[in-house]
């Protein structure tokens, strides 16, 4: 990818993971090129590595600097990306800041490199992925303000869950047909909704003791995909939460983190010129009503 001119090349990033003692060679090699490209694991291992890097040296070379500081800017997008979503200390507020955080931050790449920091259906998801958070939550606000929400319930897990489930109540039989389908899933929702409202009775995985990834940088086990509302410790009600701020400090958190790389901070200059958007990088809708205010989002 490149990144405010430097192509950060598999070469440059196993450089600088050695020269952080961050892991040895073999296991740098495995994370650089993987055998399995969908290797969920080493993907993760990847992102938290790069994501605890340490600042530059001021005795390395120019050029190492640079590219030191990019790395570890790269690394600030993935460290709001596995707050959000594995750092189970945290609130509501805090997890809606850190994906702000990153959507500042990825607009920020994008809007000077294109394609060159990242494929255009990356961007789209990413932004999707964290507009939909901020949806959400609103509509929560709205339809049950003293309710709780777990971002971590956003994703695909919850359809494993179900089909789970399904595969249970048909015992012996792991195949269904089309009527046995609709029968199953029929009643694995209601057992879904029976432990939405009582989560005290799933007896499923769980990690209460799980820590924070950066304890385990490099090197994560699959016990961080066993995250559920049950083990989540900070407070998700949805009343505690004011989107606009955790919008706004979001912001702020990317402006500096940018500004700390060397980096000018974009977002007045899109809000002057309002063709940013954070669906697609650059359209109609300027970024002081899509973006900058969040008033689209928060509105």
């Amino acid at each position: 990818m490149t990144l405010d001119g430097v192509v950060l090349t598999p070469q440059l990033i196993k450089a600088h993971l050695l020269n952080a003692s961050m892991l040895d060679e073999r296991g740098i090699n495995a994370l650089l090129s993987p055998k399995d490209k969908q290797d969920i694991k080493l993907m993760y291992d990847l992102l938290t590595s790069i994501a605890c890097l340490p600042d530059t040296n001021a005795t390395n070379s120019p050029a190492e600097q640079q590219t030191q500081g990019l790395l570890v800017l790269l690394g600030k997008l993935y460290a709001h990306l596995l707050e959000a979503y594995t750092n189970i200390d945290l609130t509501l507020h805090q997890q809606l800041t850190h994906l702000s955080a990153a959507a500042h931050l990825i607009i920020a790449f994008y809007a000077k490199e294109k394609g060159g920091s990242m494929p255009s259906q990356l961007y789209f998801d990413l932004m999707t992925m964290i507009k939909n958070a901020y949806f959400c939550v609103a509509k929560t606000q709205v339809d049950d303000p003293e309710g709780l929400f777990w971002i971590i319930l956003l994703g695909s897990d919850p359809l494993e869950v179900l089909f789970g489930k399904v595969r249970t109540i048909s015992g012996c039989d792991s195949n269904v047909d089309q009527l046995q389908l609709a029968n199953r899933t029929n009643s694995a929702v209601i057992c879904t909704n029976i432990l939405a409202e009582h989560p005290e009775w799933e007896q499923g995985p769980r990690r209460l003791n799980l820590q924070s990834w950066r304890h385990n940088a490099g090197d994560v086990s699959a016990k961080i995909d066993h995250i559920n509302p049950a083990s989540w410790k900070g407070n998700v009600k949805v009343k505690n939460v004011v989107l606009m701020t955790c919008w706004q400090e979001g912001r702020r958190i990317a402006e500096h983190e940018l500004s700390k790389a060397c980096w000018v901070p974009p977002f007045e200059e899109m809000e002057k010129d309002g063709t940013h958007d954070i669906g697609d990088g650059q359209s109609q809708f300027g970024l002081r009503t899509r973006f900058g205010c969040g008033s689209a989002i928060c509105g």
